[in-house]
């Protein structure tokens, strides 16, 4: 009876409903989740990086919630949940915790 787990067979082949092999090893099925980057990484040479001023990882991360607050706006609250909360603090005794 020849062996049907041989390299070249269906068998020893990835399943291809999930992201494992026969022997439960994680698989390449889906190579467009394998590479995660890092929002705030710069891949960029060091020659480049050192002409454009070498800024780090926490110089990043402060210009990016900086431009973050900068840019937020609030959401719209609708009238009838101004006139509820306004009803609800009206209707309860100020207290001090």
């Amino acid at each position: 009876m020849p062996r049907t787990d041989t390299p070249g067979s269906n068998r020893s082949r990835i399943n291809s409903t999930t992201d494992t092999d026969k022997a439960g090893r994680l698989s390449f099925h889906r190579p467009q989740n394998a590479n995660f980057s890092a929002e705030l990484s710069n891949p960029t040479p060091f020659e480049p990086w050192s002409e454009a001023g070498s800024q780090d990882m926490q110089e990043r991360a402060l210009s990016k919630w900086q431009n973050m607050l900068r840019e937020y706006q609030m959401p719209a609250i609708e009238e009838a949940l101004l006139d509820f909360i306004a009803q609800r603090k009206a209707s309860m005794v100020d207290a001090w915790y």
